[in-house]
């Protein structure tokens, strides 16, 4: 009975883990509400509750430091800081944040924003922080978060390194704000000096003392021995002050009020008319798209620290943009997903399936600005120096300038400096030149010319990877030489080909073709058979002189300039009856490649080629207009040669992507080719079940794909 008890207990607390809403629990994996778990989860699972409530506070602690040394970053007061680090945390959290990932205020928000605030002012901030939350809106309803995949190692390098000496040189004002002449004498700047020294050395120190070392963060721990150093020695023993947070702006507590009714911005505030709009247009999409790019890449720093998966990262999206929607309207700078609170996070034991670290951490952080703003105002600012000192220290990936050395330097460099970092030198370009556009110009430019340059190295290569083997081989039954009446009346070019193949021979013309199935378009995408491009082109000449041919050696064209393979001469030229040529075709053909295969069948390839051409294109795929127009120009070289091509086992994109065309490619005909004489009627192709051909043809291969 008891067997029986306990039994029944662990089933009922796995069927109150799969229900995820307290008051409704049939609702499944609705990410949106208040709590992602029924009740009865976290009460059997009390003590990893627990552990999520301690990384909350901890993280709570560190966030207090990095908010208000943000917010100095931007050029705004601390509480717009502080405000938006627990409205964006709190937000998040609850409507579908990711569990484990803590959200606030950002480096990259702040060194996105500084700019436009130094130049505009602090009244355009907050119609940035409310048109970036819109266009995260429209980024979430599209799922553009997927092409996020697009953004390469090499860019992300270069991004983190460019983010972190933004926000290194946005600390160098530190010692001229205010701008009073109590400040900016000499004196002062070397107390402030002395005290980041001092804090940074603190905090280095810190997690390295036993026993106590792990029991504060280090920044919090920063901030109290500079505020020691401050009271104690500067102010006490040497009659001197540095600056302080209040003396950058108000710290007073209490919840913000709606940005159009706080008195204290009713002088700056601008009409919002189109004018404003256009100011403020561009600096909403950097800071969207920036944060947009920090959240996913936080969120797979979540996954690999936990061991969970986040399959939806649109809601994640969404739930930036309601929080930066909150947190524009309330008069914050906004923010989104923060790196180092989330590993400090996932590091103190937030597990990835509970909300519980980020709204604590926020939660926490609100009963500090109510009930320690006092505290808050008499913090140094070089404490705020030195915590971003260590930060921006944290964030810079120091093996990027090594990889940069490596890849410049010759072998016998690199081996007697015992530099083993050596990457191609176009990733190598792309990290130097992301991270320099970064600082020059700003986050969004740096990574959209990153990404185009890898991307068009990757075609580029891409492009000179398409092969070409051929072969004289013996006609089979059925092959149909050219006649002189196939191409007799050819149709014009159609649109958007300027060189086409316009043969379009009857059926009787051509080689006979399988019936297709019963029911089916010959020129659509065949279930059960292979689709064949059969491009009919005679049209033989009136005395036209036998031509020479290659011989049966393997051909390959490969990388610009590829040349075409001599003709024979007489004396080694084959005799040509009963012969067709074989080309086999291995690659993409698309605007890379398609040059390189257009010159490969030169005038005296095609001059010496047989009557009968097969290009097989069974280990080839059309990827997009440019390979169907280059099969136009060379079935038109044929065509004029009086000549007959026939395109054979084409995959099933390849099909499919010709078929679609067919006001385009007028001139193709298309044949179904049977690829087995009792083809299955509909196989079962489910990649979960059943045993897999290690090496199927990639005729069956697409067979399984459409059937699937």
């Amino acid at each position: 009975m008891a067997a029986a008890a306990s039994q029944r207990t662990r089933r009922d607390a796995d069927s109150g883990r799969r229900r995820r809403c307290c008051v409704f629990p049939g609702w499944g994996t609705a990410g949106y509400h208040l709590m992602p778990y029924h009740p009865s989860v976290y009460v059997g699972d009390a003590r990893q509750v627990l552990r999520e409530v301690l990384a909350g506070l901890t993280v709570a602690f560190a966030q207090v430091s990095d908010s208000i040394a943000f917010a100095f970053i931007a050029g705004v007061g601390p509480l717009l800081g502080l405000h938006a680090a627990w409205i964006i945390g709190l937000t998040m959290s609850l409507v579908g944040s990711r569990p484990a990932m803590i959200n606030g205020a950002t480096g990259v928000r702040a060194a996105v924003i500084a700019p436009y605030v130094a130049r505009l002012g602090v009244g355009y901030l907050f119609y940035i922080v409310i048109g970036a939350a819109i266009f995260q809106f429209i980024a979430a309803a599209l799922s553009l978060t997927r092409f996020v995949r697009l953004v390469t190692r090499p860019v992300m390098i270069g991004f983190v390194c460019g983010l972190a000496i933004v926000m290194a040189i946005g600390q160098i004002r530190a010692f001229y704000v205010p701008q009073t002449e109590e400040f900016n004498d000499s004196t002062t700047i070397l107390w402030q000096l002395f005290l980041v020294a001092i804090a940074l050395l603190s905090m280095v120190v810190w997690p390295f003392i036993p026993a106590v070392g792990k029991t504060l963060p280090p920044p919090l721990v920063g901030i109290f021995v500079a505020m020691a150093l401050e009271f104690g020695v500067v102010r006490a023993a040497a009659g001197h002050r540095t600056p302080v947070v209040s003396d950058l702006g108000n710290v007073n507590g209490g919840f913000p009020l709606l940005f159009w009714l706080d008195p204290q911005y009713a002088a700056i505030l601008p009409p919002l008319t189109l004018e404003v709009l256009g100011e403020v247009w561009q600096p909403a999409f950097i800071a969207a798209a920036a944060c947009m790019v920090e959240a996913v890449v936080t969120m797979e720093v979540a996954n690999d620290m936990t061991g969970t998966d986040n399959p939806l990262p649109s809601r994640q999206i969404f739930a930036l943009g309601l929080g930066n929607l909150l947190s524009g309207l309330l008069g914050t700078m906004g923010g989104g997903a923060t790196i180092g609170p989330t590993v400090m996070a996932c590091s103190n034991g937030a597990n990835g399936r509970y909300r519980i670290s980020g709204v604590v951490a926020a939660a926490a952080l609100l009963l500090v600005i109510l009930a320690a703003s006092g505290v808050v105002a008499i913090i140094p600012t070089s404490a705020l120096v030195a915590i971003m000192a260590v930060v921006c220290w944290a964030t810079f990936d120091w093996s990027m300038p090594l990889i940069a050395l490596a890849a410049v330097l010759p072998e016998r460099a690199r081996s007697c400096l015992g530099l083993r970092r050596k990457v191609r030198r176009i990733d190598a370009l792309v990290m130097v030149t992301t991270t320099v556009l970064t600082v020059t110009v700003d986050l969004f430019t740096a990574v959209m010319i990153g990404t185009a340059i890898s991307a068009i190295d990757y075609a580029w290569s891409r492009g000179k990877e398409v092969r070409i083997a051929s072969e004289l081989v013996p006609l089979e039954p059925g092959d149909e030489l050219p006649t002189a009446a196939a191409c007799a009346s050819a149709p014009p070019p159609g649109p958007g080909l300027a060189e086409r193949a316009t043969c379009d021979a009857s059926a009787s013309e051509l080689s006979s073709p399988v019936e297709p199935p019963q029911g089916l378009d010959a020129k659509r995408s065949p279930p059960d058979a292979l689709a064949s491009i059969s491009v009919a082109c005679s049209s033989l000449g009136a005395g036209a002189g036998p031509p020479s041919v290659l011989g049966t050696t393997a051909l390959a064209a490969q990388g610009a300039g590829a040349a075409a393979p001599a003709p024979l001469t007489a004396a080694e030229e084959p005799p040509l009856e009963g012969l067709k040529r074989v080309y086999v075709v291995r690659g993409d053909l698309f605007f890379a490649s398609t040059m390189d295969f257009a010159r490969f069948f030169s005038p005296s390839v095609v001059e010496a080629d047989p009557k009968l051409v097969e290009i097989r294109m069974d280990e080839a795929t059309i990827r997009d207009y440019s390979g169907m127009h280059v099969l136009g120009v060379i079935a038109q070289r044929y065509h004029k040669a009086g000549k007959r091509v026939v395109l054979k086992r084409m995959g099933l994109q390849s099909f499919t992507l010709v078929s679609k065309a067919d006001h385009l490619v007028q001139s193709f005909d298309y044949e179904l080719e049977r690829v087995s004489p009792d083809p299955p009627a509909r196989p079962e192709c489910r990649v979960e079940d059943g045993p897999v051909d290690p090496d199927p043809p990639l005729h069956e291969q697409a067979q399984a794909q459409f059937h699937a």
